[in-house]
């Protein structure tokens, strides 16, 4: 009966034609409830596939996976959550940010994990959306791209004083956990989160990583009405996005890592949760801990992070309910279609 609501969810959130389909999974033990669910999706070759077991590219979802494996870290003493970053990035980056008029002795790790460094965002620049969709197979360098967002302005604020959702943060964290590591970015997450551990059979960090085998066709992915799923991946691919995965995997890694079953101590998931002070920009609509978002789910909220694509994985502590869905589509009106069917998909485990 419940899986038949969950399947009334996504077909309904499908009927929209701007959607071009959906692929969900819910994972419930308190009901003894694990399900998956697909529409008809449009594939990268242009077929039609209806598996839920169809991989796409999460995009910033990735972000709770790169923050989980900072914090990996930090519980193995490789790095400190309030040290300056000054000694964890490549001297070039560094060079960069005193050019900008950013002070990296100052930025210690937590700024750029709950994105208070005062670092503008460079994938909010319309000339890096102008560019990527000119050039659909331009290379990009993660140096490319922190210098696009030095060049859209000033510091925003002092370090800590000022919230602002940066992709740049995160970039210059996939820089940080390689050079912790001693490993390309894709591999040292995959060790430091344990995917083997998780059971996660179909996720992996795009050109790091081989796909696994058997791993079905990616489902096409749209920027407005454009399809955009074979562009070249480096424009989101250095740690604010890189990971492709399945919602039956994604449901996985979002419950372990908001329950902090990724960790070795307790104290490193308070820290994970842990919010700043700083003072919120006027279009950040979520709060942000230093690890993941806060999403209202119905009258409730859950914890986890959403994607450019569509795309989120949100789990309810309080209930142990864990939530991955996405819609493949990118458009202004996506969050609000998003979070709408999280909403009526907790709404059909509610009866």
């Amino acid at each position: 009966m419940i899986a038949g609501r969950l399947d009334q969810a996504i077909h309904t959130a499908a009927a929209d034609p701007a959607v071009p389909g959906v692929l969900a999974a819910v994972h419930a033990p308190g009901l003894g409830l694990t399900w998956q669910g697909a529409t008809a999706h449009e594939l990268m070759d242009g077929s039609t596939g209806h598996s839920p077991d169809t991989p796409f590219r999460l995009a910033s979802t990735t972000k709770m996976v790169v923050a989980c494996a900072v914090f990996r870290l930090i519980e193995q003493g490789r790095l400190g959550l309030h040290d300056p970053i000054i000694g964890m990035i490549d001297p070039a980056i560094a060079g960069q940010l005193r050019g900008g008029e950013f002070d990296p002795e100052r930025i210690v790790l937590a700024h750029l994990l709950g994105h208070t460094s005062g670092l503008r965002d460079h994938v909010a620049e319309p000339s890096y959306a102008a560019a990527v969709m000119a050039e659909p197979q331009r290379r990009w360098s993660r140096q490319e791209q922190i210098a696009l967002a030095l060049a859209a302005g000033p510091p925003l604020g002092a370090p800590g004083t000022w919230f602002r959702y940066s992709d740049t943060g995160y970039v210059i964290l996939g820089d940080i956990i390689e050079r912790a590591a001693g490993q390309r970015l894709g591999p040292a997450v995959r060790e430091l989160i344990g995917y083997e551990t998780l059971g996660l059979a179909a996720t992996w960090w795009e050109e790091d990583e081989p796909a696994p085998p058997a791993v079905l066709l990616r489902a096409a992915q749209y920027m407005a009405d454009d399809e955009a799923s074979g562009h070249d991946p480096s424009f989101d691919l250095f740690g604010g996005g890189g990971l492709i995965s399945t919602v039956g995997d994604l449901v996985k890694l979002t419950r372990a890592l908001v329950l902090g079953e990724v960790f070795d101590r307790p104290a490193t998931l308070a820290a994970a949760y842990l919010i700043s002070p700083a003072t919120r920009a006027p279009e950040a609509f979520f709060v942000h801990s230093n690890a993941f978002m806060l999403f209202p789910v119905g009258a409730r909220f859950g914890w986890g992070h959403a994607g450019f694509w569509g795309c989120v994985g949100v789990c309810l502590p309080d209930r142990d309910i864990t939530i991955a869905a996405t819609i493949n589509q990118a458009r202004p009106e996506t969050p609000d279609r998003l979070l709408r069917l999280v909403a009526d998909l907790f709404a059909a485990l509610e009866g």
